[in-house]
């Protein structure tokens, strides 16, 4: 297999898009292309991190979560839903997709103490996701965790899904 790659291109709007083209064995040429929104860029970068690879006519989103500017989880859950939300639906636009075009999400909430109460922030995670992806219809799992990466956040939501085909 044989890489090649323009890493740190911008495009005119000034979002980081790295693409990168892998000769495979059989002689069939895939496109990759690994999407970083601008305000994560050097968070990211200094994680080795992006927030999409797309490889042909999938994409796959890292979990998203609802964050300010200085990466901070927002005060409240019902906040924090409606910002992941919006970071999947841009993301995804940036990689060339809409709601409609995602097949599966994976959502990890943090120290839901009773199945009631995990039932409940399922429903309201889900408001918001069809409030902002309303024309998502699209296989999900919801699992409860202790933790996710910075303290604070209390919703990630990972997504894949097929653009164009």
């Amino acid at each position: 297999m044989v890489a090649s790659a323009d890493d740190g291109m911008q495009n005119a709007d000034s979002r980081l898009i790295t693409h990168q083209t892998i000769h495979q064995e059989n002689d069939a040429m895939s496109e990759m292309t690994r999407i970083t929104m601008p305000h994560s860029a050097p968070l990211y970068d200094q994680l080795g991190i992006v927030e999409a690879i797309k490889a042909d006519n999938l994409v796959f989103l890292s979990g998203q979560a609802g964050m300010n500017d200085r990466f901070e989880p927002l005060p409240t859950y019902e906040e924090q839903c409606r910002a992941t939300f919006e970071n999947m639906k841009n993301v995804l636009a940036e990689a060339g997709g809409t709601d409609a075009d995602i097949v599966q999400i994976i959502a990890y909430l943090v120290d839901v103490p009773t199945a009631e109460e995990f039932s409940g922030r399922v429903m309201t995670a889900f408001q918001y996701f069809r409030e902002i992806l309303p024309g998502c219809r699209t296989t999900s799992t919801a699992i409860g965790v202790t933790k996710l990466a910075v303290p604070g956040m209390m919703l990630e939501v990972q997504a894949l899904a097929i653009v164009g085909g």
